[in-house]
């Protein structure tokens, strides 16, 4: 979505949640911060990403990305500077992750390397900064992997896809959408926002399909919920718009319904 359009929209949300003030206050900045780059795509990419869907295969690999690595390293610096104003708390700990890549932002293979295990979660949890250096990652390589999905968006129009993870990137959703008079559900990518639409039932995660160990809670009587996995113990978050007639960007939603993922944390649940 239009960066200016995302900023107004968190602006509008800080006016109308001011619980959410903190929160809203970072990711304006964040998303600021990230409007400033305006990466390209290899000429050839697109006619490699349509072999690669042509096979089932997500049209990017994390693995062998091509980006300026550099700006990559320069915009997770300044993504660790702006979290930790925000977030006094894991100052210390984003002052690390700075100085890491920092030393590593000449070294396009060993940051590559590092964004693919821990953005595609083959990174060992026991890692001290594995949550905050996995959000950093995510946060400096959004534009760049926005700008792929940008790029691959018309070779998806007629693409059918029933895979659980994003159809440009690989990566895992981390919201959805029910809509339609069945309740379609329609998934959103965490690393490049990309959508797609994906089967009604079912953990798009590990695939589990067993209703016995699938759920969901209910949040009142607002429109969204928080589908839940007892097999893997992953989460969804999930909005119904058959019962509201709100209809803003999922991205938005994502951040504005964060409680769900403290909520999530503190039942055992979270991201695969």
């Amino acid at each position: 979505m239009d960066v200016t359009e995302l900023l107004l929209l968190l602006k509008q949300g800080r006016e109308e949640r001011p619980d959410l003030a903190r929160t809203l206050d970072l990711h304006i900045a964040l998303t600021a911060a990230r409007a400033e780059v305006a990466p390209g795509v290899p000429p050839d990419w697109v006619e490699l990403a349509r072999a690669r869907i042509a096979r089932g295969e997500p049209a990017l690999s994390l693995d062998h990305l091509e980006v300026d690595w550099e700006r990559v390293a320069r915009l997770a610096e300044t993504v660790c500077r702006i979290t930790g104003s925000h977030e006094g708390e894991h100052s210390e700990a984003l002052a690390r992750i700075a100085s890491r890549l920092s030393r590593e932002a000449g070294n396009r293979d060993a940051l590559r390397v590092l964004a693919a295990r821990y953005l595609t979660h083959r990174q060992a949890e026991r890692d001290p900064d594995h949550e905050l250096l996995t959000f950093v990652l995510n946060q400096a390589l959004h534009p760049f992997l926005q700008a792929y999905a940008a790029a691959a968006a018309p070779l998806l129009k007629e693409l059918r896809w029933d895979h659980g993870h994003c159809p440009v990137c690989g990566g895992s959703p981390d919201f959805a959408a029910l809509e339609g008079e069945v309740g379609e559900r329609r998934l959103l990518c965490t690393l490049c926002d990309t959508e797609w639409q994906y089967r009604r039932v079912g953990c798009p995660f590990c695939g589990n399909e067993d209703s016995r160990s699938l759920g969901y809670f209910p949040t009142g009587t607002s429109p969204y919920r928080l589908y839940v996995c007892e097999q893997c113990k992953g989460y969804l978050k999930t909005v119904d718009l058959r019962e509201t007639w709100l209809r803003r960007p999922l991205p938005v939603d994502r951040i504005l319904t964060v409680g769900l993922d403290v909520a999530a944390a503190q039942e055992g649940y979270h991201h695969r």
